[in-house]
């Protein structure tokens, strides 16, 4: 409903009737204006005939749909157009457009657009020389409008008291290129390397030239990219990759592209990480198993990947730990330090930022931000065995605090400890909580002067 909102406040909903049980209406998209409605034949029966990706692929009540639906209770907003940018022509105006130049909220448009009007179609023009423009850090690129088919001219020249119909796919080149210029129609961009990769995402086919002479080509297909991943003595995994000869130009972003002869294409490097493409990249053993999790199917997937190893190379154990207490203190105040012994690594609990271990550390709240700890470091790497790793027991950690909880001890301190204050908390715990701990875990009760349990009678 909030994408819905958005698109009528927008403007973008052209038109929108309902002829029961028919809700119909057209919506100014990035490709194009297009059809879309609802069949509502009863309050649970309802048909999407909406053409997007999302009612399609997913047979989802989409936002354009429900946009028209808004637009029938609200007739008023239907192809309304957004206030006039105010006037920037002075110094501080100027200096205001140039703070905003990166702004991700949406710029009022300086033209009238809709459905019906002169055909506009923009194009880009790019530096022949785009390898060396990147070298500097910076990018001049030009962009051109062609009104009816005509010549394409500079987009600042368009007549302005005229209506517009842009092209399919053009609109989101249209609203980047307004962003990126605070909202004018601009001749030239100058543009960092990022917002160069911004434009290339949203560039359409046959809308983009070097030097007005060769097209740019964007391919749908990712960048070959041949990887080769190797298991290293030490049990950690070293990645490099391959780039061909000559080296394509890399422009970097938040899509990364590669630049080969006039075409690009993305590269994907496994974890973003575009180190990757100057140098081979060393995974550490705490960072194996999630790649070989998440990163390492993703990468055979694309056929360029060589490995020395498999997956199933591996041996994953997972056996309870030993916890062991240490309790310290007197009769106002017992400290109590709670570990797991897994052989291959103690780790003190709780073991994630400090948080209370009271009555509320079986929460779902409070479960998820431990199991988080856990995710994060929930493999032990066998030093003995590059291969073999113990997965931590992340139920038997949690239920070990939370029994310590349900005695009454709480915390972490700043130091780690758990606390139970009180001489009567204190006593309660020795005299029911203790002895069965002290059975099921390993105990130790450090020595205070002035008092030990064998002086307490329960």
């Amino acid at each position: 409903m909030k994408e819905a909102r958005a698109i009528l406040a927008a403007g973008k909903v052209m038109s929108a009737r309902w002829e029961p049980p028919r809700l119909s209406g057209e919506v100014m998209t990035g490709n194009g204006v297009i059809k879309t409605g609802l069949t509502i034949k009863d309050h649970i029966d309802v048909e999407n005939q909406c053409p997007c990706k999302e009612s399609r692929q997913w047979s989802r009540i989409c936002g354009h749909a429900l946009a028209v639906g808004l637009g029938v209770l609200h007739p008023d907003k239907i192809g309304s157009q957004r206030p006039a940018r105010p006037d920037r022509t002075g110094p501080e105006g100027a200096a205001k457009s140039d703070r905003n130049e990166d702004s991700r909220t949406t710029v009022p448009t300086p033209l009238q657009l809709g459905i019906s009007g002169h055909s506009l179609r923009l194009a880009v023009v790019l530096p022949p020389n785009l390898d060396q423009s990147l070298a500097v850090g910076s990018v001049t690129v030009f962009v051109e409008a062609a009104v009816n088919g005509g010549k394409f001219r500079p987009l600042a020249t368009l007549d302005r008291s005229v209506a517009y119909s842009l092209a399919a796919g053009q609109q989101p080149l249209f609203e980047l290129v307004l962003r990126l210029s605070g909202g004018e129609l601009p001749t030239a961009l100058k543009l960092s390397c990022a917002q160069l990769t911004e434009l290339l995402a949203v560039l359409p086919p046959d809308s983009g030239t070097f030097g007005r002479k060769d097209p740019v080509v964007i391919s749908e297909e990712p960048f070959p990219l041949p990887l080769s991943v190797s298991l290293l003595p030490s049990g950690e995994i070293q990645l490099a990759a391959q780039l061909p000869q000559p080296l394509p130009v890399i422009v970097p972003g938040s899509t990364t592209w590669a630049l080969v002869g006039r075409k690009f294409s993305r590269v994907v490097v496994p974890g973003g990480s575009l180190a990757l493409l100057q140098r081979p990249q060393t995974i550490s053993r705490e960072q194996v198993p999630y790649f070989l999790h998440e990163e390492l199917p993703a990468l055979a997937a694309t056929g360029s990947l060589h490995a020395d190893f498999a997956p199933e190379d591996f041996e994953i154990t997972v056996r309870p730990p030993q916890f062991h207490l240490a309790l310290e203190g007197g009769l106002a105040k017992l400290r109590a330090r709670l570990s797991a012994d897994y052989g291959l690594q103690v780790i003190t609990l709780p073991h994630s930022d400090p948080r209370r271990c009271g009555e509320n550390s079986t929460s779902a709240s409070d479960r998820s931000l431990f199991d988080t700890a856990i995710t994060r470091t929930g493999w032990l790497a066998d030093p003995d065995a590059p291969r073999r790793y113990r997965l931590r027991d992340a139920a038997a950690e949690r239920d070990a605090l939370a029994r310590l909880a349900r005695a009454g001890f709480e915390g972490p301190t700043a130091e780690g400890w758990l606390q139970l204050t009180g001489q009567e908390a204190v006593l309660n715990f020795f005299a029911r909580d203790y002895p069965r701990l002290k059975s099921d875990w390993q105990v130790t009760l450090g020595e205070r002067p002035g008092w030990s349990l064998n002086k307490i009678r329960f």
